[in-house]
């Protein structure tokens, strides 16, 4: 799609602009680390500091560079999206492998640092941000305000950093403290730039969108469940609301006998009823139509028709204990309907349980007593499924519904209602979301296959992390022999070239063998050379051995720039422990400098040139070794998980929607595999992608640990569908106001003048 000719004028202002405030964030950064005494520089490893400030001091430049880059790539990313991938077809929707998103858990600590520094600018610059986003929406020509319509968000500014600090090879801890301490100096920029954006487009008279109350674009962790108000769930509390709802009942049903003729004249009524229920074939016309209006949670056409008919269905009932019924009905159905989480497909589709659930509340008493009545249950599980889509016409979503669709058409023209059919209704609308399911299943048939070699050879690496440990355990060295650095690449990138050669050869194979030996050979190269002979060892052994690192990294096709890090850093040791067992070899009579050299230029030429950073990449992280949060500085919000993840974990199965944080926001996904030992886990995207297929998003166990701690992972829904309307009826009815905008008293006396018996 052409960008339009004033928003690119805007677009190149701001790409101008960006590199003056970029550098004084920088600046700010580069002072603070140098303070011991902040919070954030005191709690990081002094190996941290002292690479943050190298890299401040010597490479701000490129850092600079490097965030422009990214900068402009990624807000271009947002204005003119790329084209998706080829599709597969799959069943009623459509499934990519190519759009696979991988998050392990560096990817997991990236994305908590990132919701931390746009967490706070959300907070600095609220209203800027909204006006800057009302006005690029009239920049794009777009209709209404959404969360795409301003380019320069505090994600795509913070995701930009984080990258820029990646390209100049920053190691994780160091670029978690930079993030951590850009935080404030990048709010406040932000904030201004944002000012200078706004007005710049005022004076070129840009006129700010007509704004609807959408959020900026900076998720907030997922709340707590708010079990405040009233719920429905505990003993006793649907008995409260028929006390507050319909007063005369007294907050219990009476149940009378019914009449041959009596129950004829309801059902006839219940008949001219269902007839004015909107045909199925009309449910695509009503959302587009209610998407063409710019309002896709209306509601057209999605009538309550218990509350239309609320008076001749009463004057058909016998006696008050079904007029009672029929009035609770009534206004939970106002709620039910009315549902801010609900679209306008599924609001249609609920609204024709309305029927069924009438005749079955009028013949089961225990209708309004249990919230886990299969009628409830059989409510919450359409509304449940559903709302994961997040759009109205997300195909997945329109084939769920016209998959029930003749189900619930059954259920309205039988006269059989009760909690049995209603149960059986239930199974068979888990039968269409199962079948569903397997269609997804067999779309990622190629990734669930690639996560199970991944978790085998995980698996494989941490036997191998053990016996690397054995190994060095059984050469009786003492507790700090071997350097960090060493134990840090043996545990991650040589762990994992064991493990793929095992893969490819066997466990027992040569090729195993001479890598394991390798382990060895390393070890006792970085140990003080105490003779000759331990010199002699190490100019002839050292070449051998850097072949085959090399032959191992290029297994695993690690990064270049991890593997020339790691081998400068090794050269430096050995070069260090050459000059040092020199000295030791011969004190009475040291060699002279230009012998010394010559030693340290042929180990030079065993080992290569190599260049590089002496700062080693990103290899496997621990979770336990993140840098902890100064508890002074943490969100307020930031409270621990009202759940334990174990539990939040155990409980999940395929099929089962949650709502974590990627890909810069809040996503619901839908669990679709997870692996026999629960370390990999795969889902599917709601998020629909109005022009490719959706994303496939694959978690580790550590990822989800992570971000379900900062609460950025939770499950999707929290009250049922049921209890949001339960406890909006009573708040709404405690606070005065019936839903029927008549007064109990009033409806009351209504009814004692009715004379139908």
């Amino acid at each position: 799609m052409p960008i339009a000719p004033a928003f690119q004028r805007h677009l190149d202002a701001c790409f101008q602009q960006a590199p003056v405030w970029f550098e004084s964030i920088l600046r700010q950064v580069r002072e603070t680390a140098r303070q011991t005494r902040d919070p954030h520089v005191s709690a990081a490893s002094p190996v941290a500091v002292a690479e943050l400030n190298e890299v401040m001091d010597k490479q701000r430049a490129d850092l600079a560079r490097h965030f422009m880059e990214a900068l402009k790539e990624r807000v271009m990313e947002s204005v003119d999206p790329p084209k998706p991938a080829a599709r597969r077809s799959g069943g009623d929707f459509t499934i990519s492998i190519g759009e696979l998103h991988l998050v392990d858990e560096d990817q997991a600590a990236e994305e908590i640092e990132v919701i931390r520094v746009v967490q706070r600018a959300d907070d600095a610059a609220e209203w800027e941000l909204r006006e800057l986003q009302a006005r690029c929406a009239t920049l794009r020509g777009e209709a209404s305000i959404s969360r795409d319509s301003n380019p320069w968000r505090p994600d795509t500014v913070a995701r930009s950093m984080w990258d820029a600090a990646r390209a100049v090879n920053l190691s994780s801890p160091a670029r978690t403290l930079m993030m951590r301490l850009a935080a404030g100096p990048l709010a406040r920029e932000l904030r201004e730039a944002c000012i200078r954006m706004v007005k710049a487009l005022d004076e070129q008279h840009v006129e700010p969108a007509a704004y609807k109350a959408l959020p900026v674009g900076g998720e907030r962790r997922i709340a707590e469940p708010d079990r405040a108000g009233f719920d429905v769930t505990q003993p006793g509390k649907f008995e409260e609301l028929m006390r507050v709802a319909v007063p005369q009942a007294g907050g219990a049903v009476a149940r009378m006998p019914m009449s041959g003729e009596s129950l004829e004249r309801l059902e006839a009524l219940l008949q001219r009823v269902l007839a004015t229920v909107p045909p199925a074939s009309v449910r695509a016309g009503i959302a587009a139509q209610a998407q063409q209006a710019g309002e896709p949670t209306a509601s057209p056409g999605v009538p309550n028709l218990i509350r239309q008919h609320q008076a001749q269905l009463q004057s058909a009932a016998r006696h008050d204990g079904d007029r009672h019924v029929i009035t609770m009905l009534a206004q939970l159905f106002d709620k039910i309907l009315a549902d801010a989480q609900i679209n306008v497909p599924l609001r249609e589709t609920l609204g024709r349980l309305q029927t069924p659930f009438l005749r079955c509340a009028l013949n089961d008493p225990s209708f309004l007593d249990d919230h886990a009545h299969p009628s409830w249950l059989l409510l919450n599980r359409i509304a449940s499924h559903a709302m994961g889509y997040e759009h109205p016409q997300d195909p997945r979503l329109l084939g769920f519904l016209d998959g029930i669709e003749p189900v619930l058409r059954e259920l309205e023209r039988s006269r059989e209602q009760n909690a049995e059919r209603h149960r059986e209704v239930l199974r068979q609308v888990e039968g269409v979301i199962t079948a569903q399911l397997r269609v997804e299943q067999e779309e990622i048939g190629p990734v669930i296959a690639r996560r199970r070699r991944e978790e085998e050879m995980a698996q494989i690496q941490a036997r191998q992390r053990e016996r690397i440990a054995q190994r060095i355990q059984a050469a009786h060295l003492p507790e700090d022999a071997v350097p960090p650095l060493l134990l840090r690449f043996l545990n991650g990138p040589w762990a994992r070239v064991l493990a793929s050669s095992t893969l490819l050869h066997g466990e027992d194979s040569s090729s195993v063998a001479g890598l394991t030996e390798v382990v060895d050979q390393l070890v006792r190269s970085v140990q003080p050379l105490r003779s000759s002979a331990d010199r002699d060892w190490m100019l002839r052994t050292v070449p051998r051995v850097i072949e085959r690192l090399r032959h191992g990294m290029a297994l695993i096709d690690l990064p270049q720039g991890e593997r020339d890090a790691f081998l400068s850093q090794l050269m430096a040791v050995h070069t260090d422990n050459l000059k040092a067992g020199i000295r030791r070899a011969a004190p009475a009579a040291a060699p002279s400098s230009s012998s010394t050299d010559e030693l340290v230029r042929q180990l030079q030429a065993a080992e290569g040139e190599w260049s590089g950073s002496a700062r080693t990449g990103d290899t496997v992280m621990d979770a336990a070794s993140l840098d902890t949060v100064p508890a002074d500085l943490m969100d307020i919000t930031q409270r621990p998980a009202p759940v334990r993840v174990e539990d939040w974990l155990a409980r999940l199965k395929p099929g089962a929607w949650t709502r974590v944080f990627v890909s810069s926001r809040l996503t619901p996904l839908r669990l679709l595999w997870v692996s026999p030992s629960r370390t990999n886990w795969v889902f599917s995207s709601g998020a629909w992608n109005r022009d490719g297929p959706p994303r496939v998003h694959a978690l580790t166990r550590g990822a989800l640990e992570q971000l379900h701690a900062q609460r950025l992972a939770a499950d999707l829904e929290g009250p049922s569908l049921l209890e949001r309307a339960a406890d909006s009826l009573f708040q709404e009815l405690q606070a005065g106001g019936a839903a029927s905008g008549q007064a109990p008293a009033a409806f009351s006396e209504g009814l004692m003048r009715l004379n139908l018996g």
